[in-house]
């Protein structure tokens, strides 16, 4: 009866050490998916931009400026940092303070951009931050890279816009409690 007990024990412990292994084996594998994704969709967009620069030679309106290579590679470089953040939050958040805190401050605090290292460390859930940070890089802002005022005026006033009734639904929500 005991040796049973202690069997089942066992294959239990191995079942739940292997669904977490798959289980952060998807999340490696999607980490890499997102970059390769933002990888060939910047350079899409990089190719979609020279072709509007040649129509726009044609028509003698330039209203659009390239990106160099230097300003794609720093945004590629952006959204590698920021999507290796989301596991390593992962894996801080799942450790031991003693075990992590330190490395996982050093390691951001090495790789990220000071602002958003301090707000990652100072963050209460850091996985939710990471992703947060991911959400706002620059590459699914990239608009900003374009001359184009009439597109990144009213991106900002549709953001304004949202964020303002966000707030306001937020407002009157706290209000009916």
């Amino acid at each position: 009866m005991i040796y049973d007990l202690i069997v089942f024990r066992t294959n239990t412990s191995y079942f739940r050490w292997n669904e977490a292994r798959s289980a952060w084996g998807k999340t490696i594998n999607h980490s890499r998916n997102i970059m390769r994704m933002s990888s060939s969709w910047t350079i899409r967009n990089q190719l979609l931009q020279q072709q509007q620069q040649i129509n726009n030679s044609v028509n003698r309106s330039n209203d659009s400026r390239m990106m160099s290579e230097a300003e794609l590679e720093e945004l590629l470089q952006e959204m590698a940092v920021n999507i290796w953040a989301v596991p390593r939050a992962m894996t801080r958040h799942l450790l031991s303070e003693s075990e992590d805190e330190a490395a996982f401050q050093a390691h951001v605090r090495e790789r990220m951009d000071p602002e958003n290292a301090a707000k990652l460390v100072a963050a209460r859930h850091r996985p939710q931050r990471a992703l947060y940070q991911l959400t706002h890089s620059d590459i699914s802002n990239s608009h900003r890279h374009s001359d184009d005022k009439h597109t990144s005026t009213s991106s900002r006033r549709d953001k304004k816009a949202s964020s303002s009734s966000v707030d306001n639904s937020t407002s009157s929500h706290k209000n009916t409690r």
